[in-house]
């Protein structure tokens, strides 16, 4: 007797439908985007965190050299018979002097000599002037990061550099004049200005200046400003009167008046000074003054 065997058909199976090709896709779309902001903005954190370390590490080496101007030596000889604040006063002046040639933030401080009566070129800035390139005295775009540059460059931990304490990588000469800067998380300079009476901080809440003790002036503690323009790689803080490659209408702290060197100066009398903002690119900029609510 034979015996029927059956074999079961196949059975076909249904292919994916045009909208659910579209669903799958739309799904991979977003997956891919989430991941992908994910990866920016983790990128952009690490940028931010490898900034802030930055700027702390040169407030770090900067902040003895300013404290240390509070007990500076100055080379002014008082005549018998001065009055105590008269005395102040010189003092003060010619500590903004040599203040203004040690830490210049700026191509003028580094190339105009001292303005105190008898008073010689300190060695820093002789160094200084010999160390910057014969174009620099053209182009003032990034003057305040090249002038931290070179106050790294001579600050010595014994035998051993600020700079030396910096990647290769954190180091660079963006505008390709011949003097360096250090690098922010974006590339771009950390700027500096020693004196910038404009920004406002916890640290310039209007405090008594502590290198005029006999208030000659009378004006608001200042400190040292070092920024970076963030993540939208803008800056937006007036650092000089104008910018450019023409050299009349840069700042010259030795000509303002009636003080020579004053910290306090309203540059052409706009009313915006140094260290102000001048624009919303300054909003998510990094500085060693404002690092808790992410400035």
């Amino acid at each position: 007797m034979q015996q029927r065997i059956l074999l079961a058909t196949p059975r076909r199976r249904r292919a994916f439908t045009l909208v659910e090709m579209l669903v799958v896709i739309l799904v991979i779309v977003i997956l891919a985007t989430v991941v992908l902001s994910a990866m920016v903005t983790a990128q952009e954190t690490a940028k931010i965190a490898r900034t802030k370390a930055l700027i702390a590490r040169m407030d770090q080496w900067l902040a003895p050299l300013w404290d240390a101007y509070q007990t500076r030596r100055v080379p002014v000889i008082v005549p018998v018979g001065t009055s105590p604040q008269a005395a102040a006063k010189a003092r003060l002046d010619a500590l903004r002097d040599i203040m203004r040639l040690e830490l210049p933030d700026r191509v003028t401080d580094v190339l105009d000599g001292p303005t105190t009566s008898g008073m010689a070129r300190p060695a820093l800035s002789e160094a200084y002037k010999r160390a910057v390139a014969a174009s620099w005295s053209t182009n003032n775009t990034h003057q305040g990061a090249e002038c931290l540059y070179l106050i790294l460059s001579r600050t010595m931990d014994g035998d051993v550099s600020a700079l030396e304490f910096f990647q290769p990588t954190e180091i660079g000469d963006v505008d390709a004049d011949g003097a360096k800067e250090i690098l922010d998380g974006w590339g771009k300079p950390i700027e500096f200005l020693r004196w910038a009476p404009g920004f406002v901080s916890p640290m310039q809440t209007g405090g008594e200046d502590a290198f005029d003790p006999r208030k000659v002036y009378g004006k608001q503690y200042l400190y040292p400003l070092i920024f970076s323009a963030g993540s939208d790689m803008t800056y937006d803080i007036k650092t000089d009167v104008a910018g450019g490659s023409d050299p009349s209408t840069w700042h010259h702290y030795n000509a303002t008046t009636p003080q020579k060197n004053d910290p306090y100066v309203d540059p052409g009398g706009s009313g915006v000074y140094f260290g102000a903002s001048i624009g919303p690119g300054s909003l998510d900029n990094i500085t060693n003054q404002f690092f808790e609510t992410g400035n």
